[in-house]
């Protein structure tokens, strides 16, 4: 199955479902940063747009997920995110937690309506060869992707005007190698071939992509769709199972890099239980020289991930 056949529709149908499927539900977020002289002023001042965030569902609490280079971005302002669509943004209550690179990943307890549940994230990255691989992100410029990114076509506004607009992209599994660079483990990491122009509809000339930034922090999905079309399913959405964060650009060539599963969901659980661990020893009255029971509770009360 390759993009130049019928896939071509098939592609653009999976692309269109996937958007819709994680946009009705207010799935994924901008995440923006606003500069501010004191937080009072809040809603009054400059806001750059500089990643993206996805709400996920997880023992019980809802979390946002993100690249820790985006939550990073913190400590120029007041970092928010929309978790209503077309309403107004939101600070987060309180800090990140994450982990440095190689695996850039970061997430902060938040309120959401709706979230991904964690059932939806593969044990492991593992497409079927040629499948269709989604995301759905912010852009944070309006630069083609051949153009460097200026103070001119960022994306910045006053808050109440701050766009809203959320960029799809499909590709498949299938991609040469990424040149060797030193942040890039292939243990960790995977390449997303991700070129200067695509198609956005089966048939129609090929358009110029934006620049990657601001897609940081975006979920990889494998849609299945290829295994569904292989298999004779009817294929649907929600069969879609998360593979990967977009953490990284490769500015001299054509691929985006993406953390695989495995470590993100490694990483996630470790993160949790440091929370409840935490939460417990508040709770328990910050007993002075005991903070190992809790990390012990913690490891036993959360054996893995779950949905509830």
């Amino acid at each position: 199955m390759s993009l130049d056949q019928r896939s071509e529709e098939i592609a653009f149908e999976t692309g269109k479902a996937m958007a819709e499927f994680l946009w009705d539900y207010n799935l994924v977020t901008p995440i923006i940063v606003e500069t501010v002289a004191h937080p009072a002023s809040r809603g009054t001042g400059d806001a750059e747009l500089v990643g993206t965030g996805t709400y996920l569902r997880c023992h019980g609490a809802s979390y946002l997920v993100t690249a820790k280079h985006v939550a990073d971005r913190a400590s120029e302002g007041i970092i928010q995110h929309l978790p209503v669509r077309d309403d107004t943004y939101v600070p987060f209550d309180g800090p990140f937690m994450s982990a440095e690179f190689p695996l850039d990943f970061a997430l902060a307890r938040v309120q959401s309506e709706y979230s991904v549940r964690a059932d939806a994230l593969d044990t492991a990255y593992c497409p079927a060869p040629e499948e269709l691989l989604f995301i759905l992100g912010f852009p944070g410029s309006t630069a083609r992707r051949t153009e460097v990114v200026t103070g001119y076509n960022k994306r910045r506004a006053v808050l109440d005007t701050f766009p809203t607009e959320g960029f799809q992209y499909i590709t498949q599994t299938k991609t040469p190698q990424p040149p060797q660079r030193d942040d890039f483990d292939p243990r960790i990491h995977i390449a997303i071939c991700y070129p200067a122009n695509a198609q956005k509809k089966p048939a129609s000339p090929p358009r110029d992509l934006p620049r990657p930034d601001g897609l940081s922090g975006s979920l990889l999905w494998d849609t299945k769709r290829v295994a569904a079309e292989r298999n004779g399913a009817t294929w649907s959405p929600d069969m879609a199972r998360v593979c990967g964060m977009v953490h990284h650009d490769f500015d001299i060539s054509e691929f985006l890099s993406a953390t695989k599963i495995e470590y993100i969901r490694a990483c996630l659980l470790s993160l949790i239980r440091r929370e409840r661990a935490y939460l417990r020893w508040i709770s328990r009255g910050q007993l002075a020289g005991d903070a190992l029971a809790d990390w012990a509770w913690s490891e036993q009360t959360i054996a893995d991930l779950d949905c509830e």
